[in-house]
């Protein structure tokens, strides 16, 4: 989106998000989630749920109240979050239109209220700016060569290690300027190539413990980590998690192979906390194709391209944030400029427009390298296998 109102575009929300109660319709899996991410304020938190041994103990030591007490009256005063089952959130919103409420204003669905109504609300309630993710990029280097990887990194003339000094300055100035993440990542390419991978992880936990909730590593499993990270990882479970792409299927490597099962067995004896993330398919982003065949140029035509893409690849890196990993890393492999584009390469000017600029908005109302690109996989129906290795 193209900024019209630029520090003041969610200004209009301000009222509805002043409000001192919360409810939150829903004393199960999906409320507990949401009352996590919601700690960072002081608000009276009330549950709501028709579970009466809930209603008599509470939950996550809040009040329960029964759906009997609900009403205008007491939704008109708070903010109001259905957090329950797909199927029972459908019978609950039917009740509340019944009501004559308006959806978006006088209440809200769980994962629209997260995915675009948290950060907003959290900065107009307590002027905390909250991240849902955010990544601190490692390395440049991988084990792996994807033909088609998406930020490009086999194609990158001088791929580097960053050092421990430049990833600690990162964290230091992401945090002197965000208040809270949801999800902390570190990635690169492989982190777990990086030799000072556990002192990045150690100097988080130690300084930062408070300004997140988890740690979240992406790795493509092929790198056997130290005894030191295991540990680590395994001590701080409930922070600290591994997200593996599982490419074992497809790499032809038996090295590499037997690494991704010693891998996985390590993580089970150290008691790491990880998820296997199995995929069929990936997309082709198309930068390297599209920048020699089909540059678009139309601006109206990039504007809801990028509305429609809607990337939810945000990094800090060199003291800036990154709005699209991809396009950033695919601008220097294929340009040999990255950082030329301010609107993907961004210092704020102020937490507002942080904000707004994490919620999609910036100057040109789309990235230059959007010209070249196929879109993320919310609209990118170019198809590919994972992880074919370049020769």
């Amino acid at each position: 989106m193209k900024w019209i109102n630029r520090g003041e575009e969610f200004r209009n929300l301000r009222k509805v998000f002043c409000k001192e109660k919360i409810y939150i319709y829903g004393a199960g899996e999906y409320g507990k989630s949401l009352f996590e991410r919601l700690k960072l304020v002081e608000n009276q938190i009330v549950f709501i749920d028709g579970n009466r041994k809930k209603q008599e103990e509470g939950y996550c030591n809040r009040k329960v109240i029964s759906p009997e007490f609900l009403s205008r009256e007491l939704i008109k005063d708070a903010i109001f979050i259905v957090a329950a089952s797909e199927s029972n959130t459908a019978i609950i919103i039917k009740k509340l239109l019944m009501m004559g409420l308006e959806e978006n204003r006088d209440f809200f669905r769980y994962r629209t209220f997260i995915d675009l109504f948290l950060p907003i609300y959290l900065y107009y309630s307590a002027n905390k700016i909250y991240f849902q993710d955010i990544t601190i990029l490692i390395t440049e280097k991988c084990t792996l060569k994807c033909k088609k990887c998406a930020p490009m990194y086999p194609y990158l003339k001088n791929p580097k290690h960053r050092t421990l000094e430049q990833i600690k300055e990162d964290l230091d100035k992401l945090f002197s300027q965000v208040d809270y993440v949801w999800d902390l990542i570190f990635t690169g390419g492989e982190p777990f190539v990086h030799p000072q991978f556990y002192d990045v992880v150690k100097y988080t936990i130690d300084k930062y413990r408070e300004k997140f909730c988890h740690i979240q590593i992406i790795s493509n499993g092929t790198v056997v980590p130290n005894r030191n990270i295991l540990k680590i990882m395994g001590s701080e479970r409930k922070e600290v998690y591994v997200s593996v792409s599982n490419y074992s299927s497809y790499i032809k490597n038996e090295n590499l192979k037997r690494k991704f099962n010693e891998c996985l067995n390590l993580f089970n004896i150290y008691n790491v906390k990880y998820e296997l993330n199995n995929s069929e398919s990936w997309v082709d982003f198309g930068f390297a194709e599209n920048s020699k065949n089909n540059r678009i140029e139309d601006e109206s035509y990039l504007k809801q391209f990028f509305d429609d893409c809607n990337s939810s690849c945000r990094a800090f890196y060199k003291g800036h944030f990154i709005y699209c990993v991809p396009a950033y890393y695919s601008d220097i492999a294929i340009n040999g400029i990255g950082g030329g584009d301010k609107d993907n390469f961004y210092v704020p000017d102020g937490p507002e427009e942080l904000l707004e600029w994490n919620l999609g908005f910036n100057k040109k109302g789309y990235l230059d390298m959007c010209k070249f690109c196929d879109g993320y996989i919310t609209i990118n129906h170019n198809l590919i296998k994972p992880a074919e290795q370049l020769l």
